[in-house]
């Protein structure tokens, strides 16, 4: 509990280093008999103020919750209390002046501390950087590299090599196998093409009318039997 004491000066009195976000609020005795209201605002890091009226009589102080008044995730809020008189009429209707502020910074907290599991703390952001490498360390020319084996490291000799222009395209520029033929063959001892025996030369052999002829003769000679 943050405890804030507005004296008979009507000043806030404060002391140590916030661990909550608690407010207690006491208004000294001799104070409450000179003004009948006080008012408490707060001013949070984005400029948002909100103002409460304070119920407040002697001995008596009133506690605030500033994460309800405010947000979780407020680290800076400034508090200043109004003690005003109404019971006095000059013009205005009362009297009354304002107490000066306490600035309240509050300690850093952890994402547990507000429950969000949706994020990476500092540690783990850390840690995953950790194995990255910076912009200046990522190579940017080949002999920056290490060599893996097979790679080539420098030109290789190809002084035995065709050109392209000593690479035959044509069958005349090939120098000949064994058993390749050159030339056309000579082929006038081969028969032309023929649909008989006669006509291939072939004497061993009896064509189709001879046969129709020989079965003619056996059949006449059996039929005189």
């Amino acid at each position: 509990m943050i405890s804030l004491i507005l004296n008979s000066a009507c000043e806030l009195n404060f002391d140590g280093t916030p661990s909550t976000k608690k407010v207690q609020i006491t208004v000294a005795s001799e104070l409450q008999s000179e003004y009948n209201k006080f008012s408490a605002y707060f001013t949070f890091g984005k400029g948002d103020t909100v103002h409460i009226p304070l119920v407040l009589t002697s001995n008596v102080s009133q506690e605030m919750d500033l994460e309800k008044i405010g947000s979780k995730l407020m680290q800076k809020v400034t508090i200043f209390v109004y003690c005003e008189d109404d019971t006095i009429s000059d013009g205005d209707g009362y009297e009354g002046k304002y107490s000066t502020s306490v600035v309240l910074e509050f300690e850093d907290k952890t994402l547990a501390d507000y429950g969000i599991t949706d994020a990476f703390t500092k540690t783990e952001v850390n840690n995953l950087l950790a194995n990255k490498a910076d912009k200046s360390e990522l190579p940017t020319k080949v002999s920056q590299l290490e060599n893996d084996a097979g790679y080539l490291t420098q030109h290789q000799d190809i002084s035995g090599k065709a050109d392209k222009s000593e690479i035959p395209t044509k069958v005349s520029q090939l120098q000949n196998d064994s058993g390749y033929l050159t030339q056309h063959q000579d082929i006038s001892g081969k028969a032309d093409k023929a649909t008989s025996l006669s006509g291939y030369g072939i004497t061993d052999a009896y064509d189709k009318t001879t046969i129709d002829t020989m079965i003619g003769n056996v059949e006449a000679l059996l039929s005189e039997v």
